[in-house]
């Protein structure tokens, strides 16, 4: 079974951060507070120190289509591996330890593509953010440009009022 680089023990309720190192759920729920204390939005790792944010965003505010991509700042795990049991035959161990690497390896395969995932995402949202504020700042242009034609409008008509009053003071 794996265990914690925190307390060194068997994984209780294990966790993961989104870098795939995984700890027990009260280890590293204990080893943030240590750190970063509960008002930081952002601690690091404690094996590889990546930035994990602890802050999950309000679900209300993101299109429903990401929602599902939305996940706390730790995933629970749950690993399906039958416990090792000592009066077990020493085949039915090495079996259990295969089983063990076979799901381990098998975790970091999925961590792999969820890294990919996430990878894609943001570039997606990079780029979406590119285009928004490329359209923001279009729009402020064409209100600009539009608020100086207008003044443009209202200059040239009073000058047309005071020829159109010169000329009938002329024609008098």
């Amino acid at each position: 079974m794996s265990t914690c680089a925190i307390c060194l023990d068997t994984l209780k309720s294990p966790v993961a951060l989104p870098c795939g190192h995984v700890y027990c759920h009260t280890c590293i729920s204990e080893a943030i507070k240590a750190t970063a204390g509960p008002s930081s939005p952002i601690t690091c790792c404690p094996t590889c120190r990546e930035p994990v944010s602890i802050v999950t965003p309000n679900p209300l505010l993101v299109p429903s289509h990401l929602r599902p991509y939305i996940l706390p700042p730790f995933r629970r795990l749950y690993l399906n591996a039958p416990p090792l049991d000592p009066s077990s035959s020493s085949s039915s161990s090495s079996t259990s330890a295969d089983e063990v690497e076979r799901i381990t390896a098998r975790l970091h395969m999925e961590n792999a593509i969820l890294r990919q995932s996430c990878h894609a995402w943001r570039a997606r949202a990079n780029a979406h953010v590119a285009a928004h504020v490329g359209l923001s700042t279009l729009a402020r242009l064409a209100q600009d440009q539009a608020r100086i034609l207008r003044d443009e409008r209202d200059e040239l008509a009073r000058k047309y009022d005071a020829l159109k009053r010169k000329l009938s003071d002329v024609d008098r």
